[in-house]
């Protein structure tokens, strides 16, 4: 995942945030009120770049479908886990 920029760094706390509290990922018009955009496509082409940088995976078509990768290693490509996670 390359740098993020200041707003794609909040709208991917937005998310985080969203998820933690309502157990699902907003809709697109929900993240545009959330972040305080004007329209939705503004929020769309927001999630696009953010899923061209590798910070999010998205299924097309549906609403709700976002997922937030986590950073890989350098050496190997695997996703490195947060350090609040626990080992499985």
């Amino acid at each position: 995942m390359t740098g993020l920029t200041r707003r794609q760094r909040a709208c991917l706390e937005t998310l985080k945030l969203f998820q933690q509290e309502h157990g699902v990922m907003p809709t697109v018009e929900e993240l545009r009120r959330l972040l305080g955009l004007t329209s939705k496509s503004a929020a769309s082409r927001l999630l696009l770049r953010m899923e061209e940088r590798g910070a999010i995976r998205r299924v097309h078509g549906c609403a709700r479908a976002i997922t937030i990768r986590r950073p890989a290693c350098p050496h190997c490509g695997h996703e490195l886990r947060q350090k609040s996670e626990r080992p499985r």
